[in-house]
């Protein structure tokens, strides 16, 4: 059975990606670009400061499967909790059939004892 065969939860991976026009600012516009994909989520490390008021950070592993657009600083919705891509995600390459078995990426989520909004 193949690594993409056991990924059975369901994701959203969110990319802001730039557009060739310009806005009334002559900024470029941005536009969100989402992508339902299946994947795995575990949690790596939890951290809850106090010396800085009541925050929690935690680090998370995410698997998907191979071929997956995913970068450093997009957005992933799991069971409607969202969480940020941090560093670059890792292509894990199978050695036994030379290709690409699927992706690893570490996400961050922080927020505040008083945050009504979920985790970023």
């Amino acid at each position: 059975m193949s690594l993409a065969a056991l990924l059975n939860r369901s994701c959203t991976i969110q990319q802001r990606t730039v557009e060739g026009t310009l806005n009334a600012y002559n900024s470029p516009v941005t536009v969100l670009v989402e992508t339902v994909t299946v994947c795995e989520l575990q949690q790596r490390q939890r951290i809850e400061t106090t010396d800085r008021g009541e925050v929690s950070e935690t680090d998370w592993l995410l698997v998907v499967p191979a071929g997956t657009s995913i970068g450093t600083g997009d957005t992933v919705i799991v069971d409607g909790d969202q969480f940020e891509v941090h560093g670059d995600p890792w292509p894990a390459r199978n050695p036994r059939t030379r290709t690409m078995s699927h992706i690893e990426a570490t996400l961050k989520r922080t927020a505040a004892a008083d945050d009504s909004e979920v985790g970023s």
